[in-house]
């Protein structure tokens, strides 16, 4: 997203973030994040097996920030086969960023995760915008349009189309956690009936719910997490929004 980022970095000409020498946390402090995902953030873009297991191997600049404060832990499914519900067992946070799909007995299992106290952040975008290695219509290409789970309004949340979208111009939104760069981003509204306890924030890019003991966060663009780099400045930002999310 070269030209999202350019935005970016005018607004902060004039936005001072902070700079935190002591951002890296030690291993043994480092809170434990759960991670789903279609996109190139744990692994990069169309890696291979030879790259997997190459331990010299350059990582996601996406991974890299984050491991500086969590210790991450890839989940594919919210399910095993042993038992409902497993797979989140002991894990506190969940970041969700397009995952390919959540099946109904995950979507029952994220429910009853969350609403037991589990704290977590759902970045899902309406029409992804990177590009990436693999092509369309293989595996490993990430699901260009985000599938919004029956889970999110039974919370409270639902995703629109904006209508500013017609051109894809991207755009800098101000949130909570300072400017963030989206491109076709999808317009969050509260569903009445929903269980949690929402508030929409951000021209509707992003809602936080209470929902039972835990707290939901979804944020409606996945732009910055589909940047090709990440400098300081996306680094800060990446974790302004896990600490407004997850703490």
């Amino acid at each position: 997203m070269p030209i999202a980022f350019a935005l970016l970095a005018g607004v902060m000409a004039y936005t001072l973030w902070p700079s935190d020498e002591s951002r890296p946390v030690p291993a043994s402090e480092r809170a434990e994040l759960g991670l789903m995902t279609g996109l190139p953030i744990y692994w990069a873009d169309g890696a291979d097996l030879a790259t997997l297991l190459d331990e010299n191997a350059e990582l996601p600049w996406v991974r890299q920030v984050l491991e500086q404060r969590y210790d991450l832990r890839p989940v594919d499914s919210f399910v095993s086969e042993e038992r409902e519900g497993a797979v989140l067992e002991g894990l506190e946070r969940l970041l969700i960023v397009q995952p390919r799909g959540i099946s109904p007995a995950g979507n029952v299992a994220l429910d009853d995760w969350v609403q037991d106290g589990g704290r977590l952040l759902y970045v899902i975008d309406p029409m992804l915008t990177g590009e990436y290695a693999a092509p369309l219509g293989d595996p490993r290409h990430p699901s260009v349009i985000g599938i919004v789970p029956p889970v999110l309004p039974r919370w409270g949340v639902i995703m629109e189309t904006r209508e500013e979208n017609s051109d894809n111009a991207p755009q800098i939104i101000d949130t909570p956690v300072g400017p963030l760069p989206v491109a076709i981003a999808g317009r969050l509204t509260k569903r009445q009936s929903g269980i949690g306890n929402c508030t929409i924030e951000a021209s509707g890019l992003i809602a936080r719910c209470q929902v039972g003991e835990g707290q939901v966060t979804v944020l409606a663009d996945a732009a910055l997490f589909e940047a090709r780099d990440g400098g300081e400045q996306e680094a800060d930002i990446i974790l302004a929004l896990a600490d407004y999310a997850l703490r």
